[in-house]
């Protein structure tokens, strides 16, 4: 009869291997239904176990008949995974001594065999073709029983287990053989071993059957469980070894960003918890004003207000911008004009450790609304810097004299906006710099220029009608260009302009203006930035004041020394003229020599070697254009000309 055979799992026993249940015979309540060849041998009863639960067994004991030969078959017995199959006898065996008349016959062991098959070779004498079944061992009794041990009830069970493999085919018959003795089979159990299902590393192992040799281990790989992740490049492994037992762990999974472990499984972070990475094996509260609402959360958000700048870490508490810097004082030198400031750091400071400040520099108008300002521009210098300071003092230098100023000081950290140093979170003073040198180069005039005289003019550093406007003095240095610094003239004056005299002409001077009110001392005021001018030269000087009159009687006296010149030439010379210098003896006679520049070389002419005057003046004439012809100098009794 074909059993129906079940997996059997055993309960977990960490440590211990698992048995898979091929056959057990105490486990079926109905007869067992083995084939028993002949059929006076091995015989099925019911009985008790040593717990006295109903159990079915066979026994034989035709110990008086010599030659004995009962065979006792199994059912097809599949192996299901197994190669190394474990056989386990609980056996009664009764002491032949104990028996009367038998001692010929009587026999205390039994063996056991098996055939593998492919299928169920139903009833009959075990065999499959000229196959024979192969002989697992001869079976003996550690302990065998009297008749004095069936008197008091005394069950002397014996176990014994054996081990046949590797097997091949899909399954096996087991078979008893009888010789002789007197014997009960109390219980037949076959079973395989294998590595049971089991997690480790949150990674789940299937049951994985031992192999038949010893020293052979299986690799198996672990599959991670839900909310899990192995690390990259090596999955999880054990090794399935042969008595079942799971060896050499390897590798490992991790719960998921938003999980943690909780025994063999992941679990979600619950509201108020986040996990980051799969490295970390724990959820973690939310850092300070951050919040997590819903489960399996990766991360906290920030609360209102609150921000994490790009460098902090999801760990990292959120904070928020600094308040304002408190206590911001200035103090304000003249010489040279700067604006030093100072302050406290905020009272709070958003929770951050890098608060550094920024400065907004506006200049605005001496009256109206400070909505009348406008950046500063390049010109104002920040030292040591005007935005990133870790120090709590900055100096404003460069500024205007006379000018209004506003300068706004923020405190600024990591999760400050682009736009926090012009937000509400800053401290600011106005100051006004107070009269001195409120001008540009470009802002003072020069009205007049002399060649010994220079007129400059400015505008009033105070408006008309201001308080006092009708006080302010003014202060004029001056000096050469390329002289010292220390040797300069001044000249005071209370209208915002000044002509300066006794200048040398032709000369470039530099000029340098402050202003005061009558309170503060002039050492306190500091000089505009120089101009130069330079003063004019003599000969543009006299051209440029020549008047019409005056033009007209310098010309008409020249025209006259040149009619002079002319009628002097015709009254000397009468003797015919040439080209070149002049022959004979002519020592005792005035030479009168003409000498004019043209763009290519001229020959002088000789008058002396003209006889008649009239030729002379008409060659004369022809070389020289009238109009360039002035009196330079006087050359013994004649006049050289030369051209322009």
């Amino acid at each position: 009869m074909q059993l129906c055979l079940a997996l059997l799992l055993g309960p977990w026993r960490p440590g211990t291997a698992e048995e898979v249940i091929l056959l057990d015979s105490k486990a079926s309540q109905a007869e067992l239904g083995w084939t028993a060849l002949p059929s006076n041998g091995w015989e099925e009863i019911s009985g008790v176990d040593e717990h006295d639960r109903p159990i079915r067994t066979y026994q034989v004991c035709n110990v008086l008949e010599p030659n004995q030969d009962n065979w006792l078959q199994t059912g097809w017995i599949s192996r299901g995974r197994g190669q190394r199959i474990f056989v386990e006898l609980q056996f009664t065996l009764r002491d032949c001594s104990s028996i009367p008349g038998a001692a010929g016959t009587c026999k205390e062991t039994f063996n056991v065999y098996y055939l593998e098959t492919e299928a169920d070779l139903g009833r009959g004498r075990p065999r499959l073709g000229g196959s024979r079944p192969r002989k697992i061992d001869t079976i003996a009794a550690d302990e065998s029983f009297t008749q004095g041990d069936l008197g008091e009830r005394k069950m002397k069970l014996n176990t014994e287990v054996r081990e046949i493999g590797p097997l091949s085919r899909r399954g096996f018959h087991l078979a008893f053989q009888d010789v002789g003795a007197c014997v009960a089979l109390v219980s037949v159990r076959v079973y395989y071993k294998q590595c049971r299902a089991t997690v480790r590393g949150l990674a789940t192992f299937p049951a994985t059957a031992a192999e038949s040799a010893f020293s052979t281990l299986v690799e198996v790989a672990g599959t991670c469980v839900a909310h899990s992740e192995g690390e990259p490049g090596s999955p999880p492994r054990m090794h399935c070894g042969a008595d079942g037992e799971w060896l050499v762990p390897v590798g490992r999974c991790s719960c998921s960003a938003g999980f943690q472990e909780r025994g063999d499984i992941c679990e979600a972070c619950p509201p108020g918890f986040y996990k980051l990475s799969p490295r970390r094996p724990l959820c973690s509260p939310c850092p300070e004003h951050s919040r997590a609402l819903e489960n399996a959360s990766t991360f906290c958000v920030c609360q209102d207000s609150y921000a994490r700048s790009p460098t902090d870490p999801p760990s990292a508490s959120c904070t928020r911008p600094p308040s304002a810097p408190r206590d911001l004082q200035y103090s304000l030198s003249r010489s040279p004009l700067a604006l030093r400031l100072r302050w406290l750091p905020p009272a709070d400071s958003g929770g951050r450790s890098d608060v550094t400040y920024s400065l907004l520099c506006l200049r605005c108008g001496r009256e109206g609304p400070a909505g009348a300002c406008e950046p500063c521009g390049p010109r104002v210098a920040f030292v040591p810097r005007q935005a990133g300071l870790r120090e709590r003092a900055a100096t404003l230098l460069h500024l205007r004299p006379g000018a209004r100023y506003t300068v706004r000081v923020a405190a600024l950290n990591g999760v400050s906006g682009p736009a926090a140093a012009a937000g509400t979170t800053y401290a600011q003073v106005t100051v006004s710099t107070g009269p001195g040198a409120p001008w540009e180069e470009d802002e003072i005039r020069r009205d007049r220029v002399e060649p010994q005289s220079v007129s400059l003019s400015w505008r009033e550093p105070i408006p008309a009608g201001a308080p006092g406007a009708n006080d302010t003095e003014y202060e004029i240095r001056y000096y050469e260009k390329g002289q010292s610094e220390q040797t300069y003239s001044m000249v005071k004056t209370g209208a915002p302009t000044v002509t300066v005299t006794n200048l040398k002409p032709a000369t470039r001077y530099v000029f340098q203006i402050r202003a005061a009110s009558p309170g503060p001392s002039w050492e306190a005021q500091s000089f505009n930035p120089s101009i130069e001018v330079q003063t004019l030269g003599e000969a543009a000087s006299g051209s440029r004041d020549q008047s019409p009159a005056i033009v007209v009687t310098v010309v008409t006296i020249s025209a006259l020394l040149v009619l002079g010149s002319v009628m002097s030439v015709l009254a000397i010379w009468r003797r015919p003229c040439s080209y070149g210098k002049g022959g004979g003896d002519a020592h005792d006679e005035e030479e009168l020599y003409f000498h004019f520049k043209v763009p290519t070389r001229r020959t002088f002419l000789d008058p002396q070697s003209c006889g008649d005057p009239l030729q002379a003046v008409h060659l004369f004439a022809k070389e020289l254009d009238a109009k360039s012809v002035t009196l330079e100098r006087s050359l013994g009794g004649g006049l050289e000309t030369s051209p322009h």
